[in-house]
């Protein structure tokens, strides 16, 4: 693209008005020099003006025609200028007239040169605007695609956590799938349960009704024992017959509960053989189908002691239907007796808790006090899951008010339901202590941890006390506390058990069971308090001056 035809090239500046100049007129005669202008000294351009002229009219002189003027097309067109007209009477010679044409040509020549530079330098200008404005639009183009190139980042990452979000989402689907078939089951177990409950509420009923028969009959029996003037003049001795009492009922309870455990192992070991034996016909079963149909008539034999054991099986489930329905009764009248030996036990013992506010402190009560001010509910409490029913039993019996919590006085009474002989008020509130610093209160999950311990205590106990019997608890020596106290799982030494006998116990005779569980668990109360401050396992404790006291209060003797 030429300059003339580029439109964004800026307009050529403005020629001088008398360019191009006319010809030099030849100068006078009197102010040629060497070469015919001015003086030899000068340096100055040849001026225009001056007096001479040669093309003035002169009398009788050659006129010539007027020059036509020069235009800027006729200038750029014409490289030689016109040579002046030389006159008859002119003295310029023919090389001057040629050094001035060679002179003005090479000053054209200069002049179409720095035009022609002008021009280009113009044209560069000219390209140079034109890429500054391009490198511009393309400079914009640039950040406009950064822009978008990062705006497609955002969204690229957007759409990658969005997919990660929905694989999350797909795994999940399977374990939601199995969780929702989950409560599906659930939900029809829960509604094969609400099918039961109309009969369960209906039998709630009749026990209801035979609890307030039995509530009532109770009453007018406390009425009686209130009326009785021997109970208020005798508490010494009231209450030695009463604990005696609670001992019979206690070892007939156990005999009785021994006797419907015997029934129960009976029964198992029926149904044992009963399962034997229909494992021999599914057996034998199997065997006939095995053999080829040519072979059926060997087994007449085969099915007649079928039919025989078959009847042999059925007798035996007569058998088997009658010592169910003895066991059914025999365990219903145990209930009954249970129930009505229970209902003594209770009526007895708060006839021992009455005699006992006089000479002992009450234990705190768990909860608020106005929870006492009520009736108990009725409904029993739901067991956990994977809970001993038996141990689960005795928990809930001594917690009437379904507060999940019991105190010492209700400790003792749920472990006298235990294998072993009743343990003391003392004793039970050691083991309470064992599982609960703040002495309020003792979950059920702490409660089993009280019976095993107990249960492990009595084992060791029968290691050294000489019995004959699995129910019988006699008294161990005080030199084998030591190796019992070790088998139970706590460590001391020798002097401290001096140490220990010289302060509880003055006299050298031997230690009975429920002694035996009050000293084990004292000394293991200590032992674990000193084993949470031991936290390097290095038999080295160092503590304050308040848990100093605060251990000593805790596991005071």
């Amino acid at each position: 693209m030429s300059y003339y035809t580029n439109p964004n090239a800026p307009n050529l500046p403005p020629r001088r008005p008398g360019y191009p100049a006319q010809p030099y007129p030849p100068p006078a005669p009197q102010s040629q020099g060497s070469f015919g202008y001015g003086t030899p000294t000068t340096t100055a351009a040849p001026s225009y003006g001056g007096t001479y002229n040669p093309y003035a009219a002169r009398p009788n002189t050659y006129n010539p025609p007027p020059t036509p003027p020069v235009t800027t097309s006729t200038y750029h067109s014409s490289s030689t200028p016109a040579s002046p007209p030389l006159t008859p009477g002119s003295t310029t010679s023919n090389a001057t007239i040629t050094t001035l044409e060679k002179a003005l040509a090479k000053e054209r020549k200069e002049r179409a040169e720095l035009e022609q530079r002008e021009v280009e330098r113009i044209t560069s200008i000219s390209l140079l605007e034109e890429k500054l404005r391009t490198m511009t639009i393309e400079r914009s183009k640039v950040e406009e695609r950064a822009s978008t190139l990062v705006h497609a980042e955002e969204q690229l990452l957007t759409v990658q956590r969005e997919r990660e979000q929905l694989k999350a989402r797909a795994n999940l689907v399977p374990q939601l799938e199995t969780k929702l078939r989950l409560e599906q089951d659930e939900k029809q177990k829960l509604q094969q349960r609400l099918a039961t409950y109309p009969a369960q509420v209906a039998e709630f009923e009749h026990r209801l009704k035979l609890e307030q028969a039995e509530k009532q009959r109770l009453e007018m029996r406390l009425s009686t024992l209130q009326s009785l003037e021997f109970a208020i003049q005798s508490e010494r001795d009231a209450k030695a017959a009463v604990e005696r009492r609670l001992t019979d009922l206690d070892s007939e309870l156990k005999a009785s509960q021994q006797a419907l455990l015997d029934l129960g192992r009976t029964k198992a070991e029926l149904e044992n053989t009963i399962r034997s034996k229909d494992l021999e016909i599914s057996s034998l079963q199997d065997r006939i189908t095995s053999f080829s149909a040519d072979e059926s008539s060997g087994f007449s034999k085969l099915n007649a002691e079928i039919t025989a054991l078959k009847a042999s099986l059925d007798e035996r489930d007569r058998e088997l239907a009658g010592l169910g329905e003895r066991l059914i009764a025999e365990t219903a009248a145990l209930n009954e007796r249970l129930y009505v030996e229970a209902s003594e036990k209770v009526a007895l013992a708060g006839q021992v808790r009455e005699l006992l506010v006089k000479y002992e402190p009450p234990p705190p009560l768990v909860g608020d006090e106005k929870l006492y001010e009520r009736p108990p509910p009725t409904d029993p409490l739901p067991m956990p899951k994977g809970a001993d029913p038996e141990l689960w039993h005795y928990y809930t019996s001594v917690d009437p008010y379904h507060l999940k919590a019991i105190n010492a006085a209700q400790l003792e009474a749920a472990l006298n339901n235990g294998p072993w002989p009743p343990l003391s008020y003392p004793t039970a509130q050691a083991l309470h202590t064992l599982y609960d610093r703040t002495f309020k209160s003792l979950s059920f999950d702490d409660f089993v941890k009280v019976y095993e311990l107990v249960t492990k205590w009595k084992e060791v106990f029968h290691k050294f006390d000489g019995h004959e019997a699995e129910t019988e608890f006699r008294f161990m020596d005080r030199k084998d506390m030591k190796a019992a106290l070790k088998l139970g799982g706590v460590l001391v030494s020798t002097k401290f058990l001096e140490n220990m006998w010289g302060r509880v116990r003055k006299s050298n005779s031997p230690i009975g069971w429920d002694d035996f569980v009050l000293y084990a668990a004292k000394i293991k109360l200590i032992a674990d308090a000193f084993r949470e401050k031991d936290m390097d396992k290095d038999n080295w404790v160092t503590i304050s001056y308040d848990q100093f006291f605060d251990l000593i209060t805790n596991c005071s003797l």
